[in-house]
């Protein structure tokens, strides 16, 4: 079929009930029926919009779709053969959904009185019907698919409401899957949306996200978390842009520490945005951040470099006798993706390891900290955990701790050979013995 036939256009359009209706639009024009093609064009068009707010309705309760369609049907029960309502509703969807760009409604004005024009006689000098031509009616054809029958049923303009909503009835479902939260999104919502409502929900999310407190938005801040994280990474360039351009909005921000620290994992994530942010952020962010506590492991983008940012971290693992959890460590080793930084992330989980306190916590943060990931460990990283057990008495001291520290040992010897000279760790090898 040729792809410029105006049969071909009927497979851009969304509802199928649609594609029946273009048919006779078709077949009026092919039959050089154009005054009919328009006035049947109108129509479809109308009924196509009514079809995507009764799905607004069906599929997410849109309330301003259901407005719009109950409004409809008492202006049309008050007076059946008027049609005053159609052009009513082009108005109302454009003023309250998604669904028309301002140019949508400037062509459908137009459509409305092409259709006019060959609908009813008009009463002048030459007494005969408009008769519009074949290229005004392919246009007009080509525009209606185009500009209202090919999209989806996109949203009203409390789409972040309906998502929000959503969100919170499937959360239990989606928080643990980032995956699947992602296809979620995107089938049951941002694949009928354009990336500028995209960033219309970006925007208002990161109100519900990180300034609102209350009950209800407590409860799903880490399901909105996620839903905005999603959003910037499918969008940054347009959103640290808005971010930019609205620094205010986006640096209004609550002070309630959790609140915060679900910011600074998004900064970590994303140090760029820590830069667009005002002062009246930043300092709250820094503040919570130079508790050193846990955020202090996610504050990276307040320092020049990587390498810089684990330079602090080893310092507070090592002479603060800071404590990290695994998930923190997992979150660091996912910052970049280059060797140097997961060898670095290494060094810190032997920096952990290397200054348990007791016989108890040297065998608990071998099993969580070193255990699995030994097998991935190269030269220097090996050297430095054995440096490191050597340097501590909970660690070589305790009889028990032997088949920990045999293991370690079977590991470098596996890593460096068995010709390897452990003499410069005498503590080490009487751990094993």
């Amino acid at each position: 079929m040729n792809e410029f036939s105006l049969e071909a256009l009927s497979e851009k359009i969304y509802n199928h009930k649609t594609i029946d209706y273009f048919e006779e639009i078709v077949s009026s024009y092919n039959n050089k029926s154009f005054r009919s093609a328009t006035v049947m064009l109108w129509s479809v068009t109308v009924i196509d919009l009514v079809f995507k707010l009764t799905d607004l309705v069906d599929l997410h309760e849109d309330k301003s779709a259901k407005a719009i369609l109950k409004e409809m049907i008492d202006i049309q029960s008050k007076d059946r053969k008027s049609s005053r309502w159609e052009l009513k509703l082009v108005e109302e969807v454009a003023k309250r959904t998604n669904l028309l760009s301002s140019d949508n409604v400037c062509f459908l004005e137009y459509l409305y009185q092409q259709r006019n024009l060959s609908a009813h006689p008009v009463l002048d000098s030459n007494l005969e019907l408009h008769r519009p031509n074949r290229e005004t009616v392919r246009s007009l054809i080509v525009n209606s698919v185009d500009g209202v029958l090919s999209k989806p049923p996109f949203f009203s303009k409390d789409i972040v409401g309906n998502i929000v909503e959503d969100l919170e009835a499937s959360k239990e479902y989606l928080e643990d899957d980032k995956s699947k939260l992602k296809h979620y999104l995107e089938s049951r919502f941002f694949s009928k949306m354009t990336s500028k409502v995209e960033m219309e929900v970006f925007r208002s999310l990161w109100r519900f996200v990180f300034k609102m407190e209350n009950e209800r938005a407590s409860s799903n801040r880490n399901i909105n978390f996620l839903t905005l994280s999603y959003l910037y990474k499918k969008h940054s360039s347009q959103a640290l842009e808005m971010i930019g351009k609205e620094i205010d909005y986006f640096s209004d921000i609550s002070k309630e520490r959790k609140t915060v620290s679900a910011l600074i994992k998004l900064l970590s994530r994303n140090p760029e945005i820590y830069k667009k942010l005002n002062k009246s952020a930043t300092i709250i962010v820094d503040d919570i951040v130079g508790k050193k506590e846990r955020d202090f492991y996610y504050s990276n983008f307040q320092y020049d470099s990587l390498a810089d940012f684990h330079d602090e971290l080893l310092a507070y693992l090592l002479d603060d006798g800071g404590s990290i959890l695994k998930s923190d460590l997992v979150h660091l080793f996912t910052l970049s993706d280059s060797p140097e930084w997961k060898s670095r992330v290494r060094i810190l989980r032997n920096a952990y390891y290397g200054k348990s306190g007791c016989f108890d916590s040297a065998e608990t943060r071998y099993n969580k900290f070193i255990s699995p990931v030994l097998k991935k460990y190269k030269e220097t990283e090996m050297i430095d955990l054995i440096e490191r057990i050597n340097s501590n008495s909970q660690i070589y001291g305790r009889s028990f701790n032997k088949y920990i520290n045999k293991r370690v040992k079977e590991a470098s010897d596996k890593l460096l050979g068995d010709e390897y000279d452990y003499s410069a760790y005498p503590n080490f090898l009487s751990a094993i013995e």
